[in-house]
This record gives structure tokens, C-alpha cells and sequence, in this order.
């Protein structure tokens, strides 16, 4: 983010140019631009790096009074260090991404004080996958999938109302 006063003036360019000279020191060689899809600027900037468009990301609000428990054929667990690779597995098919990279993150995740990696379950069968971050009194739900055999059934609405239940309750 930068302030409306300081745009235009090189000072996001200059900062991620050092960002990325000290991602390189790493062989980090991937960079995900995050912005609302609606910034003229944001888009702008992204265009300039030669930024692939990956996933959208939304930002939603919850209102307590719409939260009503549903009957749900799924199990919700979290994520137990010995099935991190089946999670890793999951999450490539559903979000096309590296094994390697999966299992870095769910891994990082479940080592986080802040996150906690979920698992989805129809009967004894992994069907899906979510996050949560908790900080500061706020609660953010990402890496939200269903495993493409079972999307379109009502799966991940399922798995979003348990996900809330945990929170919440």
C-alpha cells in the first residue's frame, strides 16, 4: 500500500526492487501481487511487472445474525503433522500448485501461532481443505478448496459452515 500523497513518486518501485534483490538471495522466484480487482492503480502496477493473473482473493464481512448451523455430511478436523503430505497432495489438485510449495505452506501453517490448517472428510475420505488466520481479534479464512471430484455439490458451503462453527463456538 501506498498513501495516495507519496504515489507517482517511485517510492513503491524502489521498495520492491529491494524486495526482490533480497528475494533472489533466497531463490524465492515467485511474487504474489495482492489487490482489490477493482484499482484502476493496483491493476496498473501489476501490468508493469508483467504479472500473471493467478486467483481472485474476497474480502467479506461477517454479520452473527445470518449464521444459522446446517446438517452436514462432512467431518471437519485439523490438520495433524503426519497429514501434511495427503493436505500438500489435495491442495495441488485444487489450487494446480507445486507439491513442494503445498507442503511448505500447510507445513508453515501448521507451525504457526496464528494459523491452523483444516481438513475436510465425507465419510473417511479427504474432500477438502482451509485456513485460518487469527490475529488481532480478526479471523481470515484462506486456502478454501474442494477436491474436484466432489466440487458443485455443496461440499464447500458444508465445509464454510463447520469452519465458521469452529470459530465461533
Amino acid at each position: 500500500f501506498t498513501y495516495p500523497t507519496c504515489r507517482k513518486q517511485g517510492y513503491f518501485k524502489a521498495l520492491f526492487e529491494k524486495a526482490v534483490a533480497g528475494l533472489k538471495k533466497y531463490e524465492i522466484h515467485k511474487i504474489l501481487f495482492a489487490h482489490e480487482s477493482c484499482s484502476a492503480g493496483a491493476k496498473h502496477v501489476s501490468e508493469s511487472y508483467h504479472a500473471e493473473y493467478s486467483f481472485s482473493e474476497y474480502l467479506l464481512t461477517y454479520h452473527p445474525a445470518n449464521f444459522s448451523k446446517i446438517d452436514s455430511k462432512l467431518r471437519l478436523k485439523h490438520v495433524s503433522e503426519s497429514f501434511i503430505p495427503e493436505v500438500a497432495a489435495l491442495d495441488c489438485k485444487v489450487f494446480d500448485s507445486d507439491y513442494e510449495e503445498s507442503m511448505s505452506m500447510i507445513t508453515k501453517s501448521y507451525q504457526s501461532d496464528t494459523r491452523k490448517p483444516y481438513c475436510a472428510f465425507l465419510n473417511d475420505e479427504l474432500v477438502g481443505t482451509c485456513s485460518i488466520n487469527l490475529e488481532d481479534g480478526e479471523v481470515c479464512i484462506f486456502g478454501v478448496g474442494i477436491h474436484p471430484d466432489y466440487q458443485g455439490k455443496g461440499y464447500g458451503k458444508e465445509m464454510m459452515n463447520l469452519l465458521l462453527e469452529q470459530i465461533l463456538l
